[in-house]
């Protein structure tokens, strides 16, 4: 199942501060391509619905694709909105890339949008849902927070400002730097080696 994946890479993360892993972004929304990916030694790949073609629908195949070559797979979705955020819950991914973070206030929402009620706002359905194996996993809606992971992405002079208050957000896993948006907005668009942006 895809949660239990995921629950590896959140817990490597957590349990060793010196953890790294190398992923790679999937643009193409063709299972084969992710299974080759996946099986090409990455830490985790990273299914792009924001500047990707893909849609949601797209993201499933890749998901079941990646998790047959027993790599976890996150979701970079559109935008920080609730309606994203639940639609790629939904499906099972290890975690979730949340693009455009600016300050702690947007990752008190991205997070809020992550969890079932009382502590936030996603939609509860866990007996319907990928995530839960089709309702297999009972215990999905009281673990599966313990098991997804969050990361936040910075793009801006000002979120990485705001980078620490960011990750201190209880619920935030961590940051991820979008490099191009960030180069743009220090001023050298195209040039995210410049040494300003790195």
């Amino acid at each position: 199942m895809a949660s239990s994946v995921g629950r590896c890479l959140k817990a490597c993360l957590q349990e060793d501060p010196a953890f790294r892993a190398y992923g790679a972004f999937l643009m193409s929304s063709c299972p084969i391509a992710a299974e080759l990916m996946a099986r090409a030694g990455y830490g985790f790949l990273v299914i792009d619905l924001e500047h990707s073609p893909a849609g949601v629908h797209a993201a499933l195949p890749l998901l079941q694709a990646t998790a047959a070559a027993q790599t976890p797979a996150l979701i970079r979705v559109p935008l920080n909105r609730p309606e994203y955020i639940k639609k790629a819950l939904d499906l099972g991914p290890a975690g979730l890339v949340v693009p455009l973070v600016e300050n702690a206030d947007e990752a008190r929402a991205a997070v809020a949008a992550c969890c079932y009620p009382p502590r936030g706002i996603r939609g509860v359905a866990p007996p319907l849902v990928r995530a839960s194996g089709w309702g297999l996993d009972t215990s999905y809606a009281q673990t599966c927070e313990a098991r997804q992971l969050l990361l936040c992405q910075v793009e801006t002079a000002g979120a990485v400002r705001a980078a620490e208050d960011i990750l201190r957000v209880d619920g935030v896993d961590g940051i991820f730097v979008g490099p191009l948006d960030l180069s743009a907005s220090l001023g050298h668009l195209g040039d995210p080696g410049h040494y300003e942006v790195v």
